[in-house]
């Protein structure tokens, strides 16, 4: 049956990206339709719409290279998805965790501040195919401390309120006692860091690994059982990712190929296009889908590694707007990050007050890190990240 779907030009058949499609719809719907089905049999979902694609490029159209690179992208990326400290950040308002807290921690941890280095996705998975480290940090600095400033600002004022309200019915000892006990994990999260950095691709994933395995064994039980401690959440996001990643491999095959076709032919064009796809679908694959229709726009390969670097070198404009289009906007909808959906669920297992999918977008997502206020804040710093030093004075 698969054999009926051969391409007939180098472009993939539309048919072969429906799983895509329909992976994306069922994770945005399929809690709020049929919860309970949906959690018995996503995972199911996930390894068959994945599979039929890989099997399709493995066996019919013998693109075996492909479905290796996403394999690849998708060890990498799990190894790395859980650096998240949702944790500590509930244990030490535990007192008066609210909504509010969740959903900042959201913006700030999962999302806006991803912007600066890639040590989480949807960036990560641009080092991974040869992006440096330290381009977004070099590049995206500006807009990353305005958003970051004005998200932090906000949270100070409804936090403050917060605090107040809660002190009336709050010891005070309560508010503001707090240790930190296994902090020997610090060492182990450094250790993580400097292996994304500076330690090679296929070495990197053994050594974050064994570092997280280490971390695990050594931490007394008693610490992981006072956090709530469960693989749950990252088994929820492992099953989901496995499908988006095998399913998304003709999309980017697609996006290579069709990116003049959809009017993708400016700094602006990819802005939006990232950001408002990012808000509806995942910020992940979107900035993988994107940022393969920049380079495929100058006849450039995303898995070919000189080709990015060249790409990186001469068109630093359209990969700025993709990757602020990517991290900004990823934090409008659960759906926009899996980091989001693993800090919700790691949320709800603590049992604390957590926003509902609708709640969070339209109670903390649209009135705080809108994209009207990113348009109106980012497209003007992506001005003055191209302009000379004088010329971005005159901006002001």
């Amino acid at each position: 049956m698969l054999a009926n779907f051969g391409p007939a030009t180098g472009e993939p058949n539309p048919a072969i990206m429906l799983p895509f499609a329909i992976l994306l719809l069922a994770i945005a719907f399929g809690p709020l339709i049929a919860r309970y089905h949906w959690e018995r049999h996503y995972h199911q979902l996930c390894v068959t719409l994945a599979g039929v694609v890989c099997a399709y490029h493995l066996f019919v159209v013998r693109q075996t290279a492909r479905v290796l690179d996403a394999s690849i992208d998708y060890v990498s990326f799990m190894v790395v998805v859980g650096l998240l400290l949702i944790r500590p950040w509930i244990t030490m308002n535990k007192s008066r965790v609210a909504p509010m807290h969740i959903a900042f921690f959201i913006f700030l941890v999962s999302n806006i501040g991803g912007a600066l280095l890639p040590v989480g996705p949807p960036l990560f998975l641009g080092f991974l195919k040869g992006v440096p480290f330290g381009w977004t940090l070099q590049h995206c600095w500006r807009q990353w401390l305005m958003m970051v400033g004005f998200v932090l600002l906000v949270f100070f004022v409804l936090d403050f309120i917060n605090l107040r309200r809660h002190k009336r019915r709050t010891h005070e000892s309560e508010l503001t006692s707090w240790g930190c006990d296994g902090s020997h994990n610090f060492v182990f999260l450094f250790v993580i860091l400097a292996a994304l950095i500076a330690v090679p691709a296929g070495w990197r994933e053994s050594l974050l690994i064994l570092t997280a395995l280490g971390s695990y064994l050594g931490t007394p039980k008693r610490i992981r059982e006072a956090n709530n401690f469960t693989f749950a959440p990252l088994k929820e996001v492992g099953w989901l990712f496995l499908g988006i990643f095998g399913t998304m491999i003709p999309v980017l095959e697609f996006m290579e190929h069709s990116a003049g076709k959809l009017g993708l032919n400016s700094d602006l064009t990819f802005y939006w296009a990232t950001g408002m796809l990012s808000a509806l679908l995942d910020n992940a694959p979107t900035y993988l889908a994107f940022f393969a229709a920049a380079l495929g726009l100058h006849g450039l390969d995303i898995n070919d590694s000189s080709h990015v670097a060249r790409f990186v070198g001469q068109n630093g404009r359209e990969l700025i707007a993709i990757s602020l289009g990517a991290t900004f906007f990823g934090a409008l909808t659960y759906i926009g990050n899996a980091p989001n959906l693993f800090v919700k669920t790691i949320a709800e297992h603590a049992r604390a007050p957590t926003p509902g999918f609708l709640e969070y977008i339209w109670k903390f997502a649209l009135p705080i890190p809108s994209p009207g206020v990113r348009a109106g804040v980012d497209l003007v710093f992506l001005a003055i990240a191209e302009a000379s030093p004088r010329e971005a004075l005159m901006l002001f």
